[in-house]
């Protein structure tokens, strides 16, 4: 699954706590004389975008123009930040709210070989000043008003994120029909009623629940409540080496980890909900942006502190993760129930064709595009070897079964496989039951298998054109023909 979010680039407004994270960079050699504590030999000092900043950032590595809103102190860290995400190449926009009351906040961590020994925490974690927060709530607006195609909320309980400010842009969000993701901080949710997606980590959704860390069932049950009770359509909760899992009211789907190496979990959580909304920005299902933030928390946690994943480094993971992935497109008749289950959920136009696909050939890869231009996802039933054999004679199949699927789940226009016993499809139809039934132009629509079926839940039937003199049979006569004019020779 390649991004290609370079042909045009959205608007994402994201709102929060913003917060500049220093680095201490040395080594650690000896123990203090006036103290049994280690002595940091200090060989490098670096900063970069935090928080709600460091989100901003992410989004604009994927080729997002950014709007960032934000509250800072009159120091010197909010000098800092403002020159580390405004400079050349992100140019972010920053809209910074400036509360002489309070620093920005600042973390500082010390770092000996690669392991934290300390950090340290400058800030004020109190509630805005209802001047600030009225302040901050205009700036928002303002930059609503701009029409973004996401926005993202960034909660990391410093006070900014208030019930006034959530409820402010949600319903002007909803009005304007923008999607709101919000990444959650403390035990209670309902400020953030009407979002979109709310993304946790486990142990933050195991604290809005009240459920045990361990338990994965009661978490994503009581997700599922969470979701209904908040009115927003989605949960999606990482869940660290385990990867992510996302929640509707009555589905779930787990997407797996792909991290190779663990080396810092520092800024996995902005990574995901970054490219969440970058990929939903771009039109991407839910389940798609999903499966890609779920490869942006894999890369993150690869790297040594909150460093942003760039769009190159993440298409080149999609790419070879798809390609790893493709035999997971042959499906069983239990295992493709669950996916038709989620694809309707998102409202996906599903297709259905069937076929032998012996000795794959351009008349097919023709057949297969067509079919799915004609929706949104396209399921292909193919005949077992045993069933070719019964259909076309005991010298067919010339490719097994096993092999034909792999063909076939390598093709991007098919998005699952499925094996039939069975001379017809018909079962594999009314188990589907695709919203519509496509065949080639040799069929007639009486004659296709599973017409009146599919017409009788106002579905459709399609009929493809072929690609003329392009056949499995032709192609084995002449193979047979030329083997027999070699022996002559």
């Amino acid at each position: 699954m390649i991004l290609e979010f370079h042909n045009k680039a959205r608007k994402i407004l994201v709102i929060g706590d913003v917060m500049l994270d220093a680095y201490w960079l040395g080594s650690v050699n000896r123990i203090s004389p006036e103290a049994p504590v280690p002595v940091l030999a200090v060989k490098k000092k670096t900063h970069v975008p935090g928080g709600a900043a460091n989100v901003a950032l992410n989004c604009s590595k994927l080729g997002a123009n950014v709007q960032l809103v934000g509250v800072v102190g009159a120091d010197a860290a909010a000098t800092q930040l403002r020159d580390a995400l405004c400079s050349s190449p992100n140019k972010i926009e920053f809209s910074a709210v400036q509360d002489a009351s309070r620093p920005t906040t600042l973390k500082t961590r010390i770092v000996s070989g690669g392991q934290q020994i300390v950090r340290i925490d400058e800030e004020v974690s109190a509630t805005l000043s209802s001047e600030i927060e009225k302040s901050t709530i205009s700036a928002c607006l303002e930059a609503l008003a701009t029409h973004p195609e996401v926005i993202v909320i960034s909660d990391y309980g410093k006070g900014v994120v208030t019930q006034r400010l959530c409820s402010e842009v949600i319903k002007h969000a909803r009005n304007l029909n923008i999607p709101v993701l919000v990444d959650p901080k403390g035990s209670d949710y309902r400020k953030y009623s009407g979002a979109t997606i709310i993304s946790p980590n486990k142990a933050e959704l195991a604290l809005a629940t009240g459920i045990a860390l361990g338990d994965i069932n009661g978490l994503i049950r009581e997700g599922q409540k969470l979701c209904e009770t908040l009115n927003c359509a989605n949960i999606v909760f990482t869940r660290s080496e385990e990867g992510i899992s996302l929640l509707g009211t009555s589905t779930h789907e787990h997407f797996p980890a792909t991290a190779r190496e663990v080396v810092d979990v520092c800024g996995a959580g902005d990574a995901v909900i970054s490219t969440l909304a970058v990929a939903l920005a771009h039109g991407r299902s839910t389940v798609d942006a999903v499966w890609i933030a779920n490869v942006a928390g894999g890369l993150a946690v690869q790297k040594f502190g909150t460093a942003a994943i760039s769009l190159q480094e993440l298409n080149s993971e999609c790419a070879l993760l798809t390609q790893k992935n493709q035999t997971g497109k042959i499906k069983s008749l239990e295992t493709i129930s669950v996916l038709l289950e989620r694809w309707r959920s998102n409202g996906e136009k599903i297709v259905f064709t069937n076929g032998c696909f012996d000795l794959f050939h351009v008349g097919h890869l023709k057949l297969l595009e067509s079919c799915k231009a004609l929706g949104t996802k396209l399921v292909v039933g193919l005949n077992s070897d045993a069933s070719v054999s019964r259909l076309k004679g005991p010298q067919r199949p010339v490719v097994p079964h096993e092999q034909r699927a792999q063909v076939l789940s390598g093709l991007e226009a098919v998005d699952a496989v499925v094996m039939f016993e069975e001379d017809t499809p018909l079962n594999l139809i009314k188990e589907i039951r695709p919203n519509i039934l496509a065949k080639g132009g040799d069929y007639t629509i009486e004659s296709v298998v599973g017409a009146p079926f599919v017409h009788s839940y106002g579905g459709r039937v399609e009929l493809i054109s072929l690609v003329d003199g392009v056949s499995t049979s032709s192609l084995v006569s002449r193979i047979a023909e030329r083997y027999v004019e070699s022996r002559g020779q």
